[in-house]
């Protein structure tokens, strides 16, 4: 096995140094439609805005409440049993019957 292994380690690269390698045309930036990097805006009247949507701040915590609260509801709903006791204990008396 260890000879199998040098044996690789010495002639994959050999093997792969002969490859050709083909020649790929790559677009220009211009021509894929990108002019060059995005202009930059001053992060002053940005904050400004985020400092003022406290309302907005408040409508999205109260709707991230409710969501919180409609998740925990689903979660108490598949935390119960799927089928009831009667058809639980018919299930039960079935296989008990066919253990016998």
């Amino acid at each position: 096995m260890p000879r199998v292994l040098i044996a690789f380690l010495v002639f994959a690269p050999v093997l792969t140094a002969c490859a050709d390698f083909p020649d790929l045309q790559l677009p220009s930036a211009t021509a894929s439609g990108q002019r060059g990097f995005p202009s930059l805006i001053a992060i002053d009247p940005t904050l400004l805005t985020a400092r003022s949507d406290s309302q907005d701040a408040q409508l999205q915590a109260q709707h991230l409440a409710a969501r919180v609260a409609r998740l925990n509801a689903r979660g108490r709903a598949l935390r119960k049993p799927v089928i009831d006791r009667a058809t639980r204990q018919r299930l039960a008396a079935a296989v008990r019957r066919h253990n016998r």
